[in-house]
């Protein structure tokens, strides 16, 4: 796994050492997040070289991004997105997906897939940044609640 944080500006602060960092993070997605992870969930990261953090925050944390990588056909897979609710809508969101991106493509992941809740806001950033529908999966986050798909 890599981690690396970005500032509000989008500016790489550094590659951080992964710390006691994932409670944190574990009771602000069970704030913020309708699919929040357990716990246990996040301090299996670290384990798992095939994933990619990026936060966005010097102090605070008011978002992230988590990509499952999947080496052999260059491509990543976002798994989780989150912006705090008192940072939305002020551009954050784009900075830390167009910034995690263009990491990941130093990296050689040059193909990029998402699923998100048919309606969700975030899908304006996604196509901002290139990504595109593919098709929709109906009661993918529950009955009546289709996702759709997204590649860039």
């Amino acid at each position: 796994m890599f981690f690396i944080k970005f500032s509000p500006e989008g500016e790489k602060i550094e590659e951080l050492p992964l710390t006691t960092l994932f409670e944190g993070l574990a009771k602000l997605d069970a704030l913020f997040d309708p699919y929040p992870w357990k716990l246990e969930h996040w301090q299996l990261l670290p384990k798992n070289e095939n994933e990619a953090l990026f936060l966005l925050g010097r102090e605070k944390t008011i978002g992230w991004a988590i990509f499952k990588l999947i080496p052999s056909d260059s491509l990543a897979h976002l798994l989780k997105f989150l912006v705090l609710p008192d940072y939305r809508r002020s551009g954050f969101g784009e900075i830390l997906l167009k910034n995690a991106l263009a990491e990941l493509g130093k990296h050689n992941y040059l193909k990029f897939y998402l699923e998100v809740e048919k309606g969700n806001p975030a899908i304006r950033v996604y196509q901002k940044l290139g990504f595109s529908k593919v098709h929709e999966i109906p009661n993918f986050y529950g009955q009546g609640r289709n996702a759709i798909a997204m590649t860039r």
